[in-house]
Formats: structure tokens, C-alpha cells, sequence
């Protein structure tokens, strides 16, 4: 009878641990639901952008310099080829994306206008960031619809509604797409590395026609005639680093197809690796006219 008392003194000391380690693994857990919570929210706030789309304070992770020189004149069946050979090749050039999603790292996109005044086309007609949206946490958080929608009004949308102004405008006899490279090194490219991700797509018949050279008058020589000139400094872009792919135009009139043989093709593989750019020059194949 004696011993009843020390049996119940031993019983409440040895409950006392697993109580307190009943406590402890509830706090833990709750910490750790809360640092879940607040990580979920961390990740699902959307980051603050400028006016472009573009994370302030982050530079993009790649930078596409997109030049259109749809200088002919094309029916609505040929417009509607040409926007979905340019929509192909972004998709290829900017990542390896499943097509309809033009990029998923954080890629500005400068778009240049080949056939505008020479001044005009040392701006971009269009430059937007592509916000990276679907993935991770973010689908977690119930936000994908939404994202998805931003992506599609603020970014794509815009991206196809100028080019197809580009390819559906007058025809024009003007092509300054020297002016435009070298425009789209010094306005896309600036502040950039040789390590950092860039690229250059040009869509393009390759027939340059300005002040500065025109093969339509000169005909189509070689590149080292050229690049002896003082003109070659004028428009000499700054392609270290860059990626350079060009979606060729073939026409199929007399006068141009003429020109573009594989003299013209030299030509500008010459000129692009003379810029320190890097090329497999036709990624696409041609695209006739």
C-alpha cells in the first residue's frame, strides 16, 4: 500500500515528456505551415515591372532583336505565312518553347522596321518583355488563369498586332537593313556582355537598298569590297555574343530572284561574322514569295 504513491509519482514524471514533446511537434509543424504560407505568397506575388513588362531592377534573361524587312507587297495568304514562319522562329529562337508560347525566361523582344526612314529605324516599333507566368507555386496559388490572360493582352497580342502591320504595309523601295542591325545592336544590345543571351532574327529577301549600299545598283560583290569601305564602319553592328538566323524571303520575280544566289547567301555570312556575330545563317530553310 505504501508503494501506491511512488507508482503514481512516477507515472506523472514519465508523461511529462511526451508532453512536452507533444508541444514541440505542434510548434514545428505550425512554423512550418507558416513558413509554407509565406513562401507560397512570396512566390505567387507578381514582381514589380516598368511600362515594357520588364522586372525593375532585373535585367531580361535574353534579349531578341527581331528586324522585319517585308519591303514587297504580299497578298493576306502570303502576310498570314510569312506571321506564322516569324512565330515559328521565335518560339526557336528565343527558348525551346512549345509554339504559341513565344518564351518562358523573361525574354524582351525589340522589334525594328527594315523599310522606315533611316532615322526611324534606330528605334524599336515595339520592345516588351515576355512575363515568365506558369509554373512553380503560381499554379499553386490559383493564379495561372489570370497570368495566362495578362500574358496573352499585354504582351502577345501587341507583339502579333505589330507584325502584322509590318508585313501588311505599302511596299516599299526602300531596305536599310544594314541601318536596322547596326541599329538594333546599339538599342538592344547596350550594356550587355558577350556571356549575357541575345539574339538576332532577321526576316529578310537580304536585298539591302539604301544610300549606303544597294545591290539592286550595285549588284552583289564581294563582301571584302565592302568592308574596305568607309561605309562598312557606318553600319557595322556589334554582334559579340549575338546569335544571328534569318528567316530568308526567295522572291519569285525576275529582277530579284536574279540577285539572290549564292554569291548574296556569302555575302552576308561574310558581313555578320565580320560584326563578330555568330550564324547558321538560314535556321529555317528559305521561304518562297
Amino acid at each position: 500500500m505504501r508503494n501506491r504513491p511512488q507508482l503514481r509519482r512516477k507515472a506523472s514524471l514519465s508523461s511529462a515528456p511526451r508532453n512536452r514533446k507533444g508541444l514541440i511537434a505542434t510548434a514545428i509543424a505550425a512554423g512550418m505551415a507558416l513558413i509554407g504560407f509565406s513562401t507560397v505568397a512570396a512566390i505567387s506575388a507578381p514582381p514589380a515591372r516598368d511600362e515594357n513588362l520588364c522586372i525593375i531592377g532585373q535585367p531580361p534573361g535574353t534579349i531578341v532583336a527581331l528586324v522585319v524587312d517585308a519591303s514587297g507587297e504580299f497578298t493576306e495568304v502570303q502576310q498570314q505565312a510569312m506571321l506564322d514562319r516569324i512565330a515559328r522562329a521565335l518560339t526557336y529562337t528565343a527558348a525551346p518553347t512549345t509554339l504559341g508560347r513565344i518564351v518562358t525566361n523573361e525574354t524582351r523582344i525589340d522589334v525594328y522596321d527594315a523599310t522606315a526612314a533611316v532615322g526611324e529605324t534606330l528605334h524599336p516599333v515595339f520592345s516588351k518583355c515576355s512575363p515568365t507566368a506558369l509554373h512553380g507555386l503560381q499554379r499553386i496559388s490559383g493564379n495561372s488563369r489570370r497570368l495566362e490572360h495578362d500574358y496573352e493582352r499585354n504582351f502577345e497580342a501587341p507583339l502579333l498586332a505589330t507584325l502584322a502591320d509590318l508585313v501588311g504595309h505599302a511596299e516599299s523601295d526602300r531596305s536599310p537593313i544594314l541601318e536596322s542591325l547596326t541599329a538594333a545592336s546599339e538599342r538592344s544590345f547596350a550594356g550587355r556582355t558577350v556571356a549575357d543571351a541575345q539574339k538576332v532574327l532577321l526576316v529578310s529577301d537580304l536585298l539591302q537598298n539604301s544610300e549606303v549600299l544597294s545591290f539592286y545598283r550595285d549588284g552583289v560583290t564581294d563582301f571584302s569590297r565592302f568592308e574596305q569601305s568607309s561605309n562598312f564602319n557606318a553600319v557595322r553592328p556589334d554582334l559579340r555574343g549575338a546569335d544571328v538566323c534569318v528567316v530568308s524571303i526567295t522572291r519569285a520575280n525576275e529582277v530579284e530572284n536574279r540577285l539572290q544566289t549564292t554569291r548574296l547567301v556569302r555575302w552576308w555570312e561574310d558581313y555578320i561574322r565580320a560584326s563578330r556575330g555568330r550564324t547558321d545563317i538560314f535556321c529555317f530553310g528559305e521561304f518562297q514569295i
